[in-house]
């Protein structure tokens, strides 16, 4: 079960749901069916001009679907309507050549194509993975490296999966991934485009393992794939981190990869505490860095921090836990208060060794994925929840503008993927 299962699963349970309903809303969110609302649009853009893909969830205590919409431009000023978007119960499309690729999810072993035409997202193929064994397909397990090569990792078969974008077919070709194998663990392949990293034919990629409590081993993973031979380069492990899952590549070639949410606040409230970490890869290498952990909970003032994201320079920004607005000191309180707006952005400068709180903007809730457009501009989605109705909006903040974050579009729901589509 991919990361995105298990942190709703994670929250039902922390909420106290019972096992009947935490199920029921992991069935939902997780994916399933991934057919189009009848009603729905998913808005238009006109024939000419930019139009970006934008995917947001909505979930409340009896369902969670996520609505692909398109829109216009990016600033504050132009409108979203959510419920009015394309209704797929699936986590984190992809984008690729104009086309949008949207995942089954848990449940539905599938990825379905859509286009503009006319302005408008139109459904075309679907591929299915059944053949192949797959119970479901989840958008942080592609990677989508050409027109022509695709992945899909395939945690519980250990086995990467190559699948063609423009024929939507099954080339037939299966990458064995039986060196990430642990005892009691499944291994986790993070292949979305916040994740995986190409340097020429290479594909790094972060790796997390997890028990069947949802509980992480204590070592983060780096994965090296040759795209043109189909085959595994290398496999490299390190236990000063656990639950890899984002990365940021420096404008030196360095990369970091930064733990989950999940690994992050599940190793905080344990009953001896770690800190919340990052481990290098130098440009050029295709092994961790020795000498490249990073501490992020020292350089937050001793507070939970996760995730990474670009500034578009040599440093980067991340999120801290500032677990001071929580009256509670109990572990089940903290993490039930780590999924609500009790982060803010915190900025790292490598040359400096030093970070800084950005406290002009509001606090928000832990989001680890980014979105890079190819002009180089970075996108988080700053997501803010109202703690009484449970509404939930998105603000997409401009990371790469020289400054401290800048606001722009915002959306009803989680905003799970912003991607140019023309």
């Amino acid at each position: 079960m991919s990361t995105t299962c298990v942190k709703m699963r994670w929250a039902a349970r922390l909420a106290g749901w019972s096992a009947a309903l935490v199920a029921a809303v992991a069935a939902a969110g997780c994916g399933g069916d991934d057919g189009d609302s009848p009603s729905a649009t998913g808005g238009s853009v006109g024939e000419d001009g930019p139009a970006y893909a934008i995917s947001a969830k909505i979930r409340t205590p009896e369902s969670s679907l996520s609505y692909l919409s398109v829109a216009p431009g990016l600033d504050a000023e132009t409108q979203v309507e959510t419920r009015k978007g394309l209704e797929v119960q699936t986590s984190f499309p992809h984008v690729h050549g104009g086309a949008l690729y949207v995942p089954g999810g848990y449940g539905s072993p599938t990825i379905t194509r859509y286009t503009l035409d006319g302005g408008k997202l139109t459904r075309g193929e679907t591929l299915s993975f059944a053949a192949l064994g797959l119970r479901g397909v989840d958008g942080y397990n592609i990677t989508i490296v050409s027109d022509t090569k695709a992945y899909v990792f395939d945690a519980p078969g250990l086995r990467a999966i190559a699948w063609d974008p423009s024929a939507m077919t099954l080339p037939g070709v299966e990458i064995d991934l039986s060196g990430l194998e642990r005892e009691g663990y499944s291994a986790e392949v993070i292949g979305a485009p916040f994740a995986a990293r190409r340097r020429g034919d290479r594909l790094l990629l972060p790796v997390g393992w997890w028990d069947q409590d949802y509980a992480p081993l204590e070592a983060a993973g780096l994965l090296v794939i040759d795209t043109a031979s189909d085959e595994v380069v290398t496999i490299d492990e390190d236990d000063r981190c656990a639950g890899a899952f984002t990365s940021v590549e420096l404008a030196s070639g360095d990369i970091y990869f930064f733990q989950s949410w999940l690994a992050t606040m599940t190793l905080h409230t344990a009953s001896t505490p770690k800190p919340s970490c990052a481990l290098r890869i130098r440009a050029g290498a295709e092994e961790i860095d020795a000498d490249g952990y990073l501490d992020l909970s020292a350089l937050a003032g001793g507070r939970a921090a996760n995730g990474g994201i670009p500034d578009g320079g040599e440093g980067f920004y991340f999120m801290a836990f500032h677990e001071e607005r929580v009256t509670s000191t109990d572990p089940t309180e903290l993490q039930n208060a780590s999924l609500e707006s009790n982060w803010h952005y915190w900025h790292f400068d490598p040359e400096a060794g030093e970070a800084r709180e950005v406290t002009t903007l509001p606090w928000i809730v832990a989001g680890e994925w980014y979105f890079q457009l190819e002009d180089g501009r970075v996108f988080h989605p700053a997501n803010v929840q109202d703690k009484a109705t449970g509404a939930s909006t998105t603000t997409l903040m401009e990371m790469t503008g020289g400054s401290d974050p800048v606001p722009t579009i915002s959306v009803e729901g989680m905003v799970e993927l912003m991607a140019r589509m023309r």
